[in-house]
């Protein structure tokens, strides 16, 4: 039975113990680091995914501006040759706004 002495351990024993909370402390820092890293990346990802959904949003409203440009021009001079440039304009709006479906 112990009497209220400590136990004594031996040098082995305690470099044991002293390596293996070290490790474990490693193995503990490692997994924190790389879920940091994980996270830190996809929200790298997002901002990424912003700011090219922030300039093809650019890219529809200047292609609206030339849709009711063309279609102003039309309204006012009653000349065709603005309806080519109306209808090229709408297809352009077209592709870009099916093309910024995809980041829904």
């Amino acid at each position: 039975m112990n009497s209220g002495k400590p136990i004594a351990l031996s040098e082995k024993v305690k470099i044991t113990i002293a390596l293996s909370v070290s490790a474990l402390i490693l193995i503990g820092l490692g997994i924190f680091a790389n879920s940091r890293t994980i996270r830190y990346k996809r929200s790298m990802r997002d901002v990424n995914l912003s700011g090219i959904i922030i300039t093809r949003s650019q890219d529809i409203l200047n292609d609206i501006q030339d849709v009711q440009s063309a279609y102003r021009g039309y309204i006012i001079t009653n000349d065709s040759s603005f309806l080519k440039s109306f209808g090229i304009s709408s297809r352009i709006l077209q592709t870009r706004v099916n093309s910024l479906k995809i980041y829904r």
